[in-house]
């Protein structure tokens, strides 16, 4: 799950949660990227309800954090 902040004890936090629920937390940046993270997010769930597979379009997360 991608995690945007600037405060690195609440950062710290929502990890523990993140993982506390079976997830895996990944940093996305400060808070100036957030938007840019619930636009990316907005249009991937637009296409994944109109039935197309968003997947499809990215490259796989090893390649992406490489």
């Amino acid at each position: 799950m991608p995690l945007c902040g600037d405060d690195e004890a609440a950062l710290e936090v929502v990890r523990t949660l993140v993982r506390d629920t079976g997830c895996v937390p990944y940093d996305g940046g400060g808070l100036a990227r957030a938007d840019l993270l619930e636009a990316a997010t907005a249009f991937l769930i637009g296409l994944w309800r109109t039935g197309q597979d968003p997947r499809a379009m990215l490259p796989p997360f090893a390649l992406a954090t490489s």
